[in-house]
């Protein structure tokens, strides 16, 4: 649990010097995670998927999309299982049959969403942003394993070029609490023909959804989601043996290990 006093720091560093303090606290938190992952047993039984079912994923939006071996650090069974974020797979789906002029992915971690809808939307330009070197790293391999060439990666989005930049685009945020200083009354109003996912972090930022929704109620259909438990995939569907595993080791598998109350708001412009 991150106590009031950090958050409060952070929040404080993130106004001062958003960019330094992102990168700072993105890389910090990368580490822990990972090392955390490591200590729980992940790392081991991530080779071990990659060894049973290759390392791609095998179900949901981006299904067939290769992920680097080098991110067996991280909790990689909901993104090879097709289970990562259940929650907003039919806004996902829903979207595949839209047109836009740029697809945005703000905290692309390893590149699943940028390389994604890069694959999704291959005559649109995706543009990847994430603070930490590693992410940028790893997003810039996906992209290579998955021959995105219309991905371009970079670091630091801030909110002007945001706004300059998002004429009729996709918008797929994740960015640790940093949506409060991205999505506010004066961008809003640059993004009301943009399409935006953004996955809310309350307990970093408290009554960041309410305040996100009153932002865009009056330009976009608002709709929100709440993280719900994980069921056990249809391994036939994903044409499989699971044998293999146990069911402990599925139960890791699939945890994305969540905060709770974690949601997703969906955005559709009004103007569309």
């Amino acid at each position: 649990m991150i106590s009031s006093a950090k958050i409060k720091l952070k929040n404080a560093i993130m106004q001062i010097a958003p960019s330094w303090g992102l990168r700072l606290f993105a890389i910090k938190s990368r580490r822990f995670n990972q090392l955390l992952l490591q200590k729980m047993g992940y790392s081991d039984l991530n080779e071990k998927i990659i060894s049973l079912y290759g390392c791609r994923v095998l179900d949901g939006p981006f299904r067939n999309l290769c992920i680097p071996e080098s991110c067996k650090y991280e909790q990689l069974g909901p993104y090879i299982f097709g289970t990562y974020e259940q929650e907003i797979q039919s806004w996902i789906h829903e979207l595949s049959g839209w047109d836009f002029k740029v697809v945005i992915d703000i905290g692309s971690k390893f590149g699943y969403y940028a390389a994604g809808f890069a694959r999704v939307f291959p005559k649109t330009k995706v543009i990847a942003f994430d603070v930490d070197p590693w992410s940028i790293t790893q997003t810039r391999l996906t992209a290579t394993l998955n021959d995105c060439n219309n991905l371009i990666v970079s670091s630091f989005c801030s909110p002007e070029w945001l706004v300059n930049n998002s004429t009729d685009s996709l918008i797929i945020s994740d960015c640790e609490g940093f949506e409060s200083n991205l999505f506010t009354d004066i961008t809003a109003a640059g993004l009301k023909t943009a399409t935006l996912i953004i996955e809310t972090h309350e307990h970093l930022v408290p009554g960041q959804v309410s305040e996100l929704c009153r932002c865009f109620s009056e330009t976009h259909h608002l709709s929100v989601i709440a993280a719900v438990p994980r069921s056990v995939p249809s391994w036939d569907k994903l044409g499989i043996e699971p044998s293999a595993l146990t069911d402990v080791e599925i139960d890791m598998a699939l945890n994305e290990m969540r905060p709770a109350g974690q949601k997703w708001i969906y955005m559709r412009p009004l103007a569309r």
